[in-house]
Order: C-alpha cells, then sequence, then structure tokens
C-alpha cells in the first residue's frame, strides 16, 4: 500500500490529541513556579473540541494549585476537514493546519522548545 493511501484512510474520529503549547517560569520569593499549558483536541466525525489545561510544578509545593487549571468544561467546538493529509479546524487557527504524521498531528504554526507544535494521540 502506498503512503498516500494509507494517508487517504486517516481516521480521526473517536480520537484525542494533546500537545504542550507554552511552557513559562515564575520566580517567587521563596521558590517559584514551572507551568506548561496543554491544548487538546477531540475529534468526532465532522467536529472536533478544543480546549486547554495547564500543570504547574512549584517550591512550595502548596502553590501548584495557583497555577494548575483545568478549562475542559470551557470546551470549544468547531468543523474540521481532511484533505490527503492535512487537517484544517474552522475558525481555530491557534496552530494553523495539522499534518497527519505518524499517528502525530504537526502544526503548521506555533513551537514548543523550538520545535513545531506535535499533537500526540492520547
Amino acid at each position: 500500500m502506498k503512503t498516500t493511501e494509507a494517508e487517504s484512510q486517516i481516521q480521526l474520529a473517536g480520537k484525542t490529541y494533546e500537545a504542550k503549547v507554552s511552557y513559562v517560569c515564575k520566580k517567587m520569593v521563596g521558590g517559584g513556579c514551572a507551568i506548561t499549558t496543554f491544548c487538546v483536541l477531540t475529534f468526532s466525525e465532522k467536529t472536533v473540541t478544543v480546549h486547554f489545561y495547564a500543570k504547574a510544578a512549584c517550591e512550595p509545593k502548596e502553590r501548584e494549585a495557583d497555577y494548575s487549571y483545568d478549562a475542559s468544561d470551557e470546551k470549544e467546538t468547531y468543523q474540521w476537514v481532511k484533505a490527503g493529509n492535512a487537517i484544517t479546524i474552522k475558525g481555530f487557527d491557534d496552530y494553523g493546519t495539522y499534518e497527519f504524521r505518524k499517528n502525530k498531528l504537526a502544526s503548521s504554526k506555533g513551537v514548543f522548545n523550538n520545535d513545531a507544535i506535535e499533537f500526540i494521540e492520547k
């Protein structure tokens, strides 16, 4: 089977992909926090829901709850389309379009740690 044939059979419905999209360190009196923000894409047949969450690693540990969050109750839903191995989410262009590569969605826009943002299947 040719690669293009396999790519044309990409099935996203029912799958969830997640990517690290930002990282920030906050220095504070008595310690600090490293905060990583994630974007989650959950696909159905014609729509995709998008939400964000953040995990904080802090010293002292008690600060982590103040900087971690889960916005899964603030999901936004968009239409998505596939052309070959390119995926477009209509109305959500924060990370451009996505190219399906080896069970990952590589974004055309945005970087994390100097690399293109990749959404990994969960």
